[in-house]
């Protein structure tokens, strides 16, 4: 079987499972029945939206899930209150949530709107609501998540619920960031 890589724009309020014994939108809802088994590679909250990428090679999606390859997500993220420079100082070094070190992550301001602000946040492990939990733990709560980039592969024009194939060279990318 030949290897197909999707990326999909997952709304928010839509699940990152095949399915849902709750009936909430799945992304499987995004493709048509005869699809094929797809493998959701690695997760995002319910309540984000972005890329995802699903793909039919469990290897693969197994090598891009792993924190060992260290391949890069980039997000846009919204925060109640201002982010100062110590505290992205902190979170660049490797943030502690729950007393746990986490490895380093980029982080740099976008733009500040009233008592909000939009930042630019890149992560090689992606820990159950991490982005979230960091951010918290410095006064600030997550208003919104987008991500818009795994590796080398981007988000780029896809709009809430569209998908597209990777083109032959993101394919051949992303075995390279995993080794494969």
């Amino acid at each position: 079987v030949k290897t197909k890589v999707y990326a999909l724009y997952k709304p928010r309020n839509c699940i990152t499972t095949l399915n849902d014994p709750e009936g909430r939108k799945t992304v499987k809802d995004f493709f048509p029945r005869d699809s094929g088994r797809l493998f959701p590679v690695g997760r995002l909250d319910y309540d984000a939206e972005g890329l995802l990428l699903l793909t039919n090679d469990g290897m693969l999606a197994h090598r891009l899930m792993h924190p060992r390859h260290k391949v890069w997500k980039s997000y846009f993220v919204k925060v109640k209150g201002l982010v100062t420079e110590e505290i992205m100082r902190t979170l660049r070094k490797g943030p502690k949530i729950g007393g746990r070190k986490h490895q380093p992550l980029r982080v740099k301001p976008i733009h500040k709107i009233n008592d909000k602000m939009w930042l630019e946040v890149s992560l090689r492990e992606g820990t159950n609501q991490q982005i979230k939990k960091m951010f918290l733990e410095s006064g600030h709560r997550v208003l919104k998540i987008k991500r818009f980039k795994i590796g080398r592969v981007e988000l780029g024009e896809l709009t809430p619920g569209a998908s597209r194939i990777l083109t032959s060279e993101e394919l051949e990318e992303l075995y390279k960031d995993t080794d494969g």
